[in-house]
């Protein structure tokens, strides 16, 4: 079967759903989730986006803006929380579904069966050392 980036950014994902969780519940604060994603955007973007090629471009493009517009979404909502006194999570939770959703069904399977063992490798080696850095 070999190595496989998609078993790693699972995780990934999976340990976000649980800090959204948190949110809601009121365990966490908008920054701490914020700074959990900007840690996970920031592994993907420099240890995967970066190394992609021109094949991968428009996909690549498509989940940097998701990012952007991920974080963006998280200020309306600290915004409308300070304003108000209350906030809505559904466009948060849709939009972090459907990015999961696509990584996970689509862009990290694609890489598992297009990059070779070692390129993989590199790849796994570099979100690990970061990972191990910002945590």
């Amino acid at each position: 079967m070999g190595i496989r980036i998609s078993d790693f950014m699972r995780t990934e994902h999976e340990l976000i759903e649980r800090k959204v969780k948190d949110l809601e519940a009121g365990k966490i604060t908008f920054s701490e989730l914020k700074g959990v994603l900007e840690s996970h955007f920031g592994l993907e973007e420099k240890a995967i986006f970066d190394g992609c090629d021109i094949e991968t471009f428009n996909q690549v493009k498509r989940l940097f803006w998701e990012h952007k517009t991920i974080l963006g979404q998280i200020g309306k909502l600290k915004n409308d929380l300070n304003s108000t006194g209350s906030m809505d999570f559904s466009r948060l939770k849709a939009l972090l579904i459907r990015h999961k959703e696509e990584e996970d069904e689509s862009f990290y399977p694609m890489l598992d069966e297009k990059l070779i063992e070692s390129q993989k490798k590199k790849i796994l080696s570099n979100l690990k050392k970061m990972k191990s850095s910002s945590g």
